[in-house]
């Protein structure tokens, strides 16, 4: 098994640091961004995973830059043993802290104490669209420069609605509801249409009764907020399973009215299939940062 010496993760950081100074080079003006760099301390010198020097305003500073690529929690004494590294150095470099797995509480005191920033670096899931079975989405598509490393992309916004109904009204063949237990008078449900199956006269199931109603909700005007109705004859043997009763209930006709209510939106970036994409959040604030680099 190939030992993992955590140097792409290091090249890996060092390249993500590097785009989001480029995005941001109005603010500050980098002079280096260097990797595996060896540093004179005051005592002895230190390797460091990455170095950055920039200037603000005409004066100069200086941040190092700490990526481990472990398989576990950054500990408290791992982290003391980077802020011992940055007193060692003259010139009271800023450090920042880039791992996978995150920090222990106790790490993440030591990191407040000495004004050490945390990140967690992770690969940006895939994203997917869910969608109820009685809700729509509705998307607007644009191209969108993702970086100078990825220059074209496309995004996707898309607006979540959901149906809420009322009024659901179920007729059934009179001579079907005589088929009730003697000991049910249950003339109302509570139910889910997701939840209601649907069968032919043979008993195969055909859907269920929120299938049924989606379809019909289809075929109508879709503007949001605007209360619609349904009014539907069943012509095809349609049998609907209802609580209580023992046996499935000819459905000859539904209706209900229904409206549309957004419920939220969802952004999803479609890139090219040599573009990776990553996620950067700092610890404490709860910052996040989409990063794209182009793989080689």
């Amino acid at each position: 098994m190939k030992k993992n010496t955590g140097l792409a993760f290091e090249r890996l950081v060092k390249d993500i640091l590097q785009q989001i100074l480029d995005a941001d080079k109005n603010a500050v003006r980098t002079i280096s961004v260097e990797h595996n760099k060896r540093i004179a301390g005051r005592d002895r010198p230190h390797n460091i995973d990455l170095y950055w020097k920039f200037e603000v305003g005409g004066i100069e500073y200086q941040t190092i830059v700490e990526a481990k690529e472990w398989n576990s929690r950054v500990k408290p004494e791992q982290m003391s043993a980077f802020s011992d590294i940055l007193k060692e150095i003259p010139g009271q470099p800023r450090g920042l802290y880039i791992t996978r797995k995150g920090f222990q509480k106790g790490a993440i005191a030591v990191a407040e104490a000495h004004g050490i920033d945390l990140y967690i670096l992770s690969d940006m899931p895939p994203l997917s669209l869910t969608l109820k079975v009685l809700g729509f989405a509705q998307g607007k598509t644009k191209v969108v420069e993702i970086s100078e490393q990825a220059p074209i992309g496309l995004i996707t916004e898309w607006a979540i609605y959901e149906s809420e109904l009322s009024n659901l009204r179920l007729n059934i063949e009179p001579s079907a509801a005589q088929s009730r237990t003697p000991s049910d008078t249950q003339t109302s449900w509570s139910i889910r249409p997701d939840e209601v199956s649907l069968c032919d006269e043979r008993g195969a199931r055909i859907g269920t009764l929120a299938t049924l109603l989606a379809g019909l909700m289809k075929d109508g005007q879709r503007e949001p907020s605007q209360m619609r109705s349904i009014s539907y004859t069943i012509t095809e043997p349609t049998f609907v399973v209802l609580p209580n009763i023992d046996r499935p209930q000819k459905l000859t006709h539904l209706s209900a009215n229904y409206v549309y209510r957004k419920t939220g939106e969802v952004l999803t970036p479609w890139r090219p299939s040599n573009v990776a994409s990553y996620i950067l959040e700092r610890i404490g604030n709860s910052r996040r940062r989409l990063v794209h680099l182009k793989l080689s």
